[in-house]
């Protein structure tokens, strides 16, 4: 149908009896054709095989970059699941740097104070 609309797709102004004419004929020309199509069942009009077979080009997905994909989400999931050793290491610095900061708060309570003649 794309033949019978290209001729039309432009028109200005309608109201000229012209293009009526122009835009009423591509019309009846694309339901013509629609009327082909029902008549088919949509099967084995070249119209719509030449549609498929460009989507199947343009569109298709290398089987290959599914497995790869279906790979990588694999590998996401499964460190997803298991605790990040990034998170231990930060865990265990965490754990010393409080252990170091009881123990400088630990000396400073156990300093004598010094006097301000001091």
């Amino acid at each position: 149908m794309r033949h019978y609309r290209s001729k039309v797709i432009r028109l200005g102004d309608l109201g000229v009896a012209s293009q009526k004419t122009a835009m009423i004929w591509a019309v009846l020309q694309c339901h013509q054709v629609m009327e082909e199509f029902l008549l088919m069942k949509f099967e084995s009009h070249a119209a719509i095989i030449r549609e498929i077979s460009m989507f199947i080009l343009t569109e298709r997905v290398d089987p290959e970059d599914i497995s790869q994909l279906k790979a990588e989400i694999k590998r996401l999931k499964e460190e997803r699941s298991s605790p990040s050793t990034l998170l231990a290491e930060h865990i265990k610095d965490f754990k010393r740097l409080k252990q170091n900061f009881d123990n400088l708060s630990n000396e400073v309570t156990q300093r004598p104070k010094k006097t301000m003649r001091q």
